[in-house]
């Protein structure tokens, strides 16, 4: 079992903090870099983002860290061809830094609803429009798993809260995913989004089995996307644990948080490691 965090623009200090409780902590063991526009930039002054990503790449060698990237949330069902083929370049932008690290995931967000909100509920020009939108959606998404493919990587879908998504949930990201050719999309499951839509993080958990190849996992208190350390909001963590013990998960537990400090790394961890202790007694 191996455990991991999220890596934000944090000081040197912190950095050095991380630096020891990696050295302690043989089971953490990955790292997961949120992609911006300039991620692929030389590392020539001493801004947040590059700054982070030096030191990202300073512990990723130190102890030999599993490295997944959060890819941009670029709108997946977009209609503009010129759009589609930028997201398409980004993509193989991410994937060219992230052979460097022997990547093997790549989170995305999905598509768009947009002007569908805009339309009443229930009406022939909404179900067109949708479709529409699904349509586009596994069009450029087949497009960016054969990308992926040629770097031997996995693009792992989210489940995410916004009402305009077009995959919010385990029900909607398994009928995306029978739509698509393709062997190298899977699923990401975030618990924190699926806490604001009221939706039971075990439940969902057990619904995408076996094609769940990576975590989120984080609290809030139902209401905003606050990335808490786990327990300090609502989420039912026993319930989690069983879950990902029900189908046998394989993954990386990655903590992704707010302030990715090592203290509440830790907090989460040590939360983490009880749970799976009592759930194997």
């Amino acid at each position: 079992m191996k455990f991991g965090f999220n890596l934000g623009a944090i000081s040197n200090e912190e950095i050095d903090r991380l630096d020891t409780l990696l050295a302690q902590t043989p089971d953490i063991r990955g790292v997961e870099l949120f992609l911006a526009d300039d991620f692929a930039n030389d590392m020539i002054d001493e801004s947040l983002v590059k700054n982070m990503y030096y030191s990202a790449d300073r512990l990723i060698k130190n102890h030999q860290l599993d490295v997944s990237l959060h890819f941009f949330p670029y709108d997946m069902a977009t209609p503009s061809r010129r759009i589609q083929n930028a997201l398409l370049d980004e993509l193989r932008r991410a994937c060219e830094f992230g052979a460097k690290y022997n990547t093997k995931i790549i989170v995305v967000h999905g598509g768009l609803l947009g002007e569908c909100l805009f339309y009443p509920p229930g009406g022939q020009a909404l179900q067109s429009l949708q479709q529409q939108k699904q349509n586009r959606m596994v069009n450029i998404c087949e497009h960016m798993c054969a990308v992926a493919k040629q770097y031997d990587m996995t693009i792992a879908l989210e489940n995410i809260f916004f009402q305009c998504m077009l995959t919010k949930n385990a029900d909607e990201l398994k009928t995306f995913k029978s739509l698509i050719q393709a062997d190298n999309l899977k699923f990401i499951f975030d618990t924190g989004h699926s806490n604001i839509r009221g939706l039971p993080c075990g439940d969902e958990i057990r619904k995408l089995d076996k094609d769940l190849v990576h975590l989120h996992l984080h609290d809030n208190h139902g209401c905003f996307d606050e990335h808490l350390p786990l327990g300090e909001g609502t989420i039912d963590w026993e319930d989690v644990a069983a879950a990902l013990a029900d189908i046998s998960y394989q993954g990386l537990y990655l903590f992704e948080l707010k302030e990715p400090t090592a203290l509440n790394i830790s907090k989460c961890y040590d939360l983490f490691k009880k749970l799976i202790s009592r759930g194997e007694k």
